[in-house]
């Protein structure tokens, strides 16, 4: 006997697609290993459309070494749909990787995010509110953060911390009112490239060591660049702003030194404008003579109270202590200072940074009135008055600029003990360590 078989065929149609985004917690419970589901709760590792947490308090953090991280992205090695770090909380990525941002990544207070290269895409925000973000190390070619337009976020409180470069495309939408910006690590250079009219942070950090700048590629019109808070450049570290560039501060300047005696150099080519006051600082050994020059434009004797303070005269080959403290320090002559304090740190303050040209008078008096300039006449007293070396160069190779009459090719410098000594003429020959860049102030 045959039996009939019956073959029912159902044909569903999809009315709508319902996505659902899970949400994961990191447990470090397992290791440190963003791909192990043993470190997540639940125990799945984050996908494509997966929000995470990374929250505070554990004792076993993530650490992608050699992994790209990306963010709203299925590109990349590792994956999710929006990070948050809470306080407390930490994420490191290591071994020359990228963190490709195109979500929603946010950093609570103390909570950290270490990177090597990051890249702010558009649709990605980065919110900070008072945590941090670095870079891990200071390696060539890596420490670099890219913000692309499109992108946005903010910073209210907390740190952004770049070793190399700071990359701001036109159109980003990312910006700080708060928290600070860090620039450069240990012996790094460090560049600023804001291509946006609008960008601002509140305050900027040149670390010590670092040789940062403005991007002087950039073609004018781009700027200003404003610092709303305070603008601090560390000792041994070094900032310029191109001449196509207009920086803002509504803070104060501060230029700082250290009692190894390195400071900061600045150099800001007629481009700075203050709102605050500004802060120049200089050691001073004890119970030694130093050669001085004010590196801001209104300071007075005031800035050396209870050091002793001394004018020199050309005219009549003298030296002469200055006592009132509302006296003038001219912006390009020179003094001499001896302290009994402890090897204070002086901040020059008045006005702001020397900048421009200076012609500062030069004199050759016949004291003795015997018809010529003898070896103990025509000695001028001038110093440098900015905030940077300058190259007073030499025969063969004159720095433009600079006009050189009548005065004898040998300039002296006070060591502390004894006089070296820089001649000009042809290539230029110094003694005792001089040469042809004279230090700042």
């Amino acid at each position: 006997m045959k039996t009939k078989s019956f073959y029912f065929f159902v044909l569903l149609f999809a009315i709508s697609l319902n996505l659902t985004y899970s949400q994961t917690y990191w447990t470090g419970n397992h290791n440190k290993r963003w791909n192990s589901w043993k470190n997540w709760n639940p125990g799945v590792v984050p996908d494509y459309n997966t929000d995470v947490i990374i929250p505070g308090g554990l004792s076993t953090y993530p650490v992608l070494n050699n992994k790209e991280l990306s963010v709203n992205s299925s590109v990349g090695t590792y994956n999710c749909r929006s990070l948050l770090v809470e306080s407390g909380g930490l994420l490191t990525l290591s071994g020359n990787v990228e963190f490709l941002i195109y979500g929603d990544v946010s950093v609570e207070p103390d909570g950290k995010i270490y990177v090597e290269d990051l890249e702010l895409f558009s649709g990605g925000n980065l919110y900070i509110t008072g945590g941090s973000v670095e870079n891990i190390k200071n390696t060539p070619g890596m420490g670099n953060f890219y913000f692309y337009s499109g992108s946005g976020g903010y910073m209210t409180s907390g740190s952004l911390h770049v070793f190399n470069s700071l990359y701001l495309e036109s159109g980003t939408g990312w910006y700080a009112d708060g928290g600070t910006l860090y620039l450069g690590g240990d012996k790094s250079i460090a560049t600023l490239i804001p291509e946006d009219t609008d960008f601002y942070v509140q305050d900027l950090i040149v670390l010590s060591g670092v040789e940062a700048e403005i991007d002087p590629s950039l073609t004018s019109g781009q700027q200003p660049f404003t610092i709303n808070g305070d603008f601090i450049v560390e000792p041994e570290a070094f900032f310029t702003i191109p001449s196509q560039h207009q920086v803002n501060v509504a803070g104060n300047l501060y230029l700082k030194a250290h009692m190894t005696g390195n400071k900061a150099s600045f150099i800001d080519n007629n481009n700075l404008t203050i709102s605050g006051e500004t802060y120049v600082e200089k050691y001073y050994n004890d119970y030694r003579w130093h050669f001085i020059s004010s590196p801001v434009s209104n300071a007075v004797s005031n800035v050396f109270l209870d050091i002793y303070l001394k004018s020199w005269s050309e005219e009549y080959a003298t030296w002469t202590f200055i006592a009132p403290t509302d006296i003038p320090l001219v912006p390009g002559q020179g003094y001499e200072v001896w302290s009994t304090l402890g090897n204070p740190i002086v901040s020059y303050t008045g006005g702001n940074l020397n900048t421009g040209n200076f012609s500062p008078t030069l004199t050759a008096t016949d004291s003795n009135i015997d018809g010529s300039i003898g070896d103990g006449e025509g000695w001028n007293f001038i110093g440098n008055p900015y905030p940077s070396c300058i190259d007073v160069g030499t025969e063969n190779d004159p720095v433009p600029g600079y006009v050189w009459t009548n005065l004898d090719y040998t300039l002296f410098f006070w060591t502390g003990t004894q006089y070296a000594t820089f001649n000009r003429s042809g290539d230029g020959l110094g003694t005792l360590g001089a040469d042809r860049y004279v230090t700042s102030m």
